[in-house]
């Protein structure tokens, strides 16, 4: 009897396993040398840091450069002239805004 108590009786089913985890997919080798083939291409750190120096000198000339352009312009230049109101006195009008001498209608603004 001693060795029935320690057995399952027979008319219960015996108990399932505990359901197993399921596992992430293995990197197989093939992934694992892709990888490094992807890695291998990227550009050594010293190139990527002389890639950088270059484009921070060159903007900085690009300021510089914009800085000290002898070429001024003014509003006048980029929307046009305003007619004096009034008579005006000369040959041409001159520009209420910069008192340049508006040459042409070409030179004046529309405002």
């Amino acid at each position: 009897m001693g060795e029935q108590d320690d057995a399952q009786p027979a008319d219960t089913e015996p108990t399932s396993a505990p359901p197993v985890a399921r596992r992430s997919p293995r990197i197989t080798h093939q992934d694992i040398k892709s990888m490094k083939a992807v890695e291998s291409k990227k550009p050594p750190f010293y190139i990527a840091i002389a890639n950088k120096l270059t484009t921070a000198v060159t903007d900085l000339f690009g300021s510089v450069a914009s800085i000290a352009s002898p070429k001024k312009t003014s509003p006048c230049d980029l929307n046009g002239h305003v007619f004096p109101k009034g008579a005006w006195e000369g040959e041409f009008p001159r520009c209420a805004h910069c008192n340049k001498e508006i040459r042409s209608t070409d030179e004046m603004g529309t405002r």
